[in-house]
């Protein structure tokens, strides 16, 4: 979930935004726990977008709804400090994600080899059963 207030709520030209549209300048990251960010250049017109979503699995299911229209795709995952055992947020490029049969849960790899299992960093997974469900 993501938080704003009306103070930070910026006033764009029409152009600038579709009707029904609001921006703001900043937002906040409510809880401690991973969000994820999409990338993606559109087929044809090359237009790029960039999303971010508080769960997996409304990430997946915006990945298969667009499928027909993404030409290229980049996804990353933010994990705060608690989920990548450091002391800070990082930001790493997602090269698969897995379908597991244990808690209805996924498990991501980064494209540094780090492996998340649910909200947590998992030296684990291995053992779990797996379906992969998405590949850079």
């Amino acid at each position: 979930m993501f938080h704003t207030e009306d103070s930070a709520e910026l006033s764009l030209p029409p152009n600038f935004a579709p009707p029904g549209i609001r921006s703001w300048c900043w937002l906040e990251l409510t809880s401690d726990k991973p969000y994820y960010w999409v990338a993606y250049e559109t087929c044809g017109s090359g237009m790029k977008f960039q999303f971010m979503f508080p769960d997996i699995r409304q990430t997946l299911q915006f990945l298969t709804e667009m499928s027909e229209r993404i030409a290229t795709v980049q996804l990353y995952v933010i994990s705060p400090s608690g989920m990548n055992h450091s002391d800070q947020i990082q930001m790493n490029a997602i090269s698969e994600i897995w379908k597991t049969t244990k808690n209805d849960e996924f498990l991501i790899v980064t494209n540094i080899g780090k492996k998340y299992y649910g909200n947590y960093f998992s030296s684990e997974s291995s053992s779990i059963e797996t379906e992969r469900v998405w590949r850079a």
